[in-house]
């Protein structure tokens, strides 16, 4: 019985070890694999189709192996910390290396998440985690899914940011339009007769006027909080060429109103914005097209 014993004893003493081994093998893993977090995902977009992704890791309890999910296959990529490189290895779409620090930058470069269909680009993707997306200044998006997406600016550039899930975002190429900083081309002599002076003068009162008329109705129409006096010398030349081109045409995407209205895509969506604050403009989403009208009286 002593011997039966002392065997059961054994035993159970194994089995126990070989419990507790696995036990430590498997929170040593989920340490590894959960104990950082991504503090944010920019897609930068450029005119070649190439995407760029910048990610800032961060681990509460460095140094560390973790492992990341890539968005696509990485051309090239690479981590520093504090400006010294990072080690990375890719396998099977995931990116491995060893946090030295509290915060890790890491950056690589796909090309697979777009795709060019004639003149129209489609940037497509799932991703995991939150992402913004940076489209540059001659990329003019006309459909967004999905449309429960924010807007914010970064480095004076229009980004737009996800929740986690699929994003699809086409898009074209504009041709840049001049700022008007530059020099103007030559101008046509003026005719030497004061009838087309006077012409020109009372055209350009009557614009005024009329660019006087439309800010008025616009203001009494839809009962802005703040005085008239306000809104109308916080409004400049390219507030007004939007005011009367939506007071015109009715609703219009953003790629339409910079080619009615010549202005360039991001003073172009800051106005927006701030002519939206002023509560003298709305915006609608229909099929995941953004369109901008005047504010309806409610």
């Amino acid at each position: 019985m002593s011997y039966y014993h002392s065997g059961v004893v054994k035993m159970w003493g194994r089995r126990w070890l070989i419990c507790l081994f696995l036990l430590v093998t498997i929170v040593l893993s989920a340490r590894c694999v959960y104990a950082y977090n991504i503090e944010s995902t920019i897609i930068e977009v450029y005119d070649d189709g190439s995407v760029v992704i910048t990610q800032i890791l961060s681990s509460a309890s460095p140094p560390e192996e973790i492992s990341v999910k890539l968005l696509g296959n990485p051309v090239y990529i690479e981590a520093n910390s504090n400006g010294t490189p990072v080690p990375v290895e890719v396998s099977e779409g995931v990116a491995y290396l060893t946090v030295p620090s509290e915060k890790v930058v890491l950056t690589y470069m796909v090309t697979e998440l777009t795709n060019k269909v004639g003149e129209d680009w489609i940037l497509s993707l799932n991703s995991p985690y939150p992402v913004t997306v940076m489209l540059s200044d001659n990329m003019m998006m006309y459909e967004i899914t999905p449309d429960n997406f924010d807007v914010t600016i970064i480095n004076e550039t229009v980004a737009f940011v996800f929740q986690p899930g699929p994003i699809e975002i086409k898009y074209v190429l504009v041709p840049q339009i001049p700022d008007g900083t530059g020099p103007l081309p030559p101008s046509e002599p003026s005719p030497p007769t004061g009838f087309f002076t006077g012409t020109w003068l009372i055209l350009l009162a009557i614009g005024i006027l009329l660019a006087i008329v439309v800010i008025y109705f616009v203001l009494k129409k839809y009962g802005s909080r703040r005085e008239s006096e306000d809104i109308y010398s916080s409004l400049d030349n390219r507030d007004n060429r939007i005011l009367t081109t939506l007071s015109k045409y009715g609703e219009l995407t953003a790629r339409e109103l910079i080619e009615k209205t010549s202005i360039p895509k991001t003073p172009l969506y800051r106005r927006l914005r701030k002519l939206v604050e002023l509560g003298l403009v709305e915006s609608v989403t229909r099929s995941g097209v953004v369109y901008y009208r005047i504010k309806s009286k409610r």
